[in-house]
């Protein structure tokens, strides 16, 4: 069984060579990599073509989703397996993909998880890489994951059927659940936590900016399909969202109500039992103070969340009154 590894890639100059080490490294040798440089201004193109690789230099830089389609176009392998720039691949990802695939001839996608410990040093790196490996391992539904092109197998028949990847995504934005929903429709996508590998996570700064940018595009998604995720995306993070603003509110209001300092505990209490396996997790790998700094930070990107999903749907109440005002 051949799989097709695609990568897209822009100015990756400092993660790239990580990222083709992992996969030709594999323990599984029955593949090809296809590399899918989205005009990159840095040394990129020139790190991968020192890889026996298929690379494609696209005319415009038009963001993942139209990278990743353009590799699977090109691609020969029954199974196209994603992954991104950024990533180190354990060396038994392709093999585990590649067994689970033959022990399940029905199964059509399979979806891995970041490791617990991060590609690149720092300590919100470590925050952030611990963060999501917590949010995967609470899982319930195994079979309903939502799709993932950092660690992500689909057969090709099916990538086709379904249309690919949403082009009018332009960066990396939320192409990948939209791609999992429009999967997940017809086919169950697998879980597996044993397939892993580490991520090179960015600055406190871009994630603060994405996590705004994402959730106001997932919220858009939630609103069209009415239905929570099973990892990450889930019911629970939804509330420990809420708790977080909420908390914020019966803080600042409780100074002029002081009994609404109750509520403002219960906030809070609602809002930490959702993180508690971060918790755990960083207490456990680094210590107390390291405990301390992630309940912060967990708790200023819940409101980072917040404040990106309000803003989107103040975006959609001034579209439907617009003609009000005119």
């Amino acid at each position: 069984m051949k799989i097709s590894v695609i990568v897209p890639m822009f100015n990756a100059a400092k993660t790239i060579k990580r990222c083709l080490d992992s996969i030709y490294n594999s323990t599984y040798k029955n593949f090809e990599v296809i590399v899918v440089d989205d005009c990159s201004s840095d040394d990129s193109v020139k790190i991968a073509k020192k890889y026996h690789c298929k690379l494609i230099k696209l005319k415009n830089n038009s963001g993942p989703a139209k990278a990743r389609n353009s590799g699977a176009k090109k691609a020969k392998g029954d199974i196209l397996f994603f992954t991104d720039c950024d990533v180190v691949l354990n060396n038994d990802v392709l093999e585990k993909v590649v067994l689970r695939f033959k022990k399940n001839p029905d199964l059509v996608s399979i979806v891995g998880i970041y490791s617990i410990d991060p590609a690149n040093d720092g300590r919100f790196a470590w925050f952030a890489s611990l963060q999501k490996y917590s949010n995967w391992i609470k899982a319930k539904k195994l079979t309903k994951a939502p799709f993932r092109t950092e660690i992500g197998a689909i057969k090709k028949k099916v990538f086709e059927e379904v249309g690919g990847f949403d082009t009018k995504y332009k960066k990396a934005d939320v192409e990948d659940y939209e791609f999992g929903y429009r999967v997940s429709k017809k086919y169950d996508i697998l879980l597996d936590r044993t397939i892993q590998g580490k991520h090179h996570f960015p600055e406190f700064k871009t994630v603060a900016k994405n996590y705004f940018k994402r959730s106001s595009m997932w919220f858009r998604l939630f609103l069209k399909r009415k239905k929570f995720d099973t990892a990450a995306t889930t019911m629970g993070m939804g509330l420990s969202v809420v708790s977080s603003f909420l908390f914020l509110f019966f803080i600042i209001a409780s100074t002029f109500y002081p009994k609404l300092i109750f509520i403002a505990i219960l906030s809070l209490l609602l809002f930490l039992k959702e993180h508690l396996l971060l918790y755990k997790l960083a207490l456990m790998e680094k210590g107390f103070f390291f405990l301390i700094y992630s309940i912060i930070l967990s708790y200023v990107l819940s409101l980072i969340i917040f404040i990106g999903v309000l803003f989107m749907s103040c975006s959609q109440i001034l579209k439907i009154f617009q003609p009000c005002f005119l």
